[in-house]
């Protein structure tokens, strides 16, 4: 089998033992919903760093007229960035919360999966495969999730929470989500990358040490 055969196998057949976990649908309901949170933060924080800089930027180009100096202490620079800090605090809470929650709903689905673990290193799968199989499970679980928490964030922005002011400043729906795709990307690469590697760490421990249970009772 080649090596792009051996990966395609891998990653299929964590997607399949994924689909048959026990309680990954209902797990995965309380993910989405904080994944929304977060979003919804980043959007606002977003929005208000925009309005942030066009204030600042109009005040700048108003320097040479008379009365710029009143007109930038009347300006709501700080309340902005008070606003600002409170959607970053819903971010770190959010997003901390969400990833630490499916960590340890993952080390749970790990308890479901050990015989899998074991009968696999009894037919000789290497280690490092097996732990990447495992891993790979929790990258498509909150892949999924996060692609709907931030399609979803964004429809909650467009339609209810501030429809004109995200018509302004993106004009179209598509825009918006083009503009905001980087700072979204980035929370998925931080949640993905944290759990791809603990993950990958604990099978691996774990089937080390039943390795050595299993050389010392021999």
């Amino acid at each position: 089998m080649s090596n792009f055969q051996k990966a395609g196998y891998v990653a299929g057949n964590a997607g399949k033992n994924l689909l048959r976990t026990p309680g990954v649908w209902s797990s995965g309901m309380l993910i989405f919903l904080l994944g929304i949170i977060t979003y919804c933060g980043v959007n606002g924080f977003y929005l208000l760093e925009h309005w942030y800089q066009e204030i600042v930027t109009t005040a700048a180009e108003n320097n040479e007229t008379t009365g710029s100096l009143i007109q930038m202490i009347q300006t709501p620079l700080l309340p902005i960035r008070l606003f600002q800090g409170l959607a970053m605090l819903v971010i770190l809470c959010a997003g901390v919360l969400l990833i630490a929650y499916c960590h340890r709903i993952f080390r749970l689905f790990a308890m479901t999966q050990r015989a899998d673990f074991k009968i696999m290193s009894l037919i000789g799968e290497r280690t490092e495969i097996i732990s990447i199989e495992f891993a790979l499970q929790s990258i498509y679980f909150i892949g999924c999730l996060l692609v709907g928490s931030s399609i979803g964030s964004h429809l909650l922005y467009w339609f209810v929470l501030a429809p004109e002011v995200c018509r302004t400043v993106f004009i179209t729906f598509p825009a918006m989500v083009w503009q905001l795709f980087a700072w979204h990307f980035a929370f998925f690469l931080l949640a993905a990358g944290y759990l791809f590697f603990r993950l990958f760490l604990y099978v691996r421990r774990y089937l080390w040490s039943w390795f050595d249970n299993l050389l010392s009772e021999s």
